[in-house]
């Protein structure tokens, strides 16, 4: 869902980059994901084996990757962002915290 949610937003590619840059910091004891954007089937095992144990810190890592990009987005052009910035704020939540 949280995969979901940031491809919605921030683009597919971007999402899935997000998340394999999650998994190799949360999971870098045997994660080695190439950070291309694309899920294929190494990056579904090494996400479903490190979300089978450090569930919450993938989340974490992958919404704060996202929150890094829209806060990159913001300081480049405050007056082009200033509108959606608290919005993409709550989008890093955890999507159970937003309800």
């Amino acid at each position: 869902m949280e995969m979901f949610d940031a491809a919605v937003n921030v683009s597919p590619p971007k999402a899935a980059r997000f998340a394999q840059q999650a998994a190799n910091l949360v999971g870098h004891e045997f994660a080695d994901l190439k950070l291309d954007g694309r899920v294929g089937p190494k990056t579904l095992a090494v996400i479903n084996r490190v979300t089978s144990r450090y569930v919450n810190h993938l989340v974490g890592a992958l919404n704060g990757y996202q929150f890094a990009f829209y806060d990159g987005l913001w300081k480049r052009r405050p007056d082009k962002y200033e509108s959606f910035i608290r919005g993409w704020m709550l989008r890093c939540l955890p999507i159970e915290v937003r309800g």
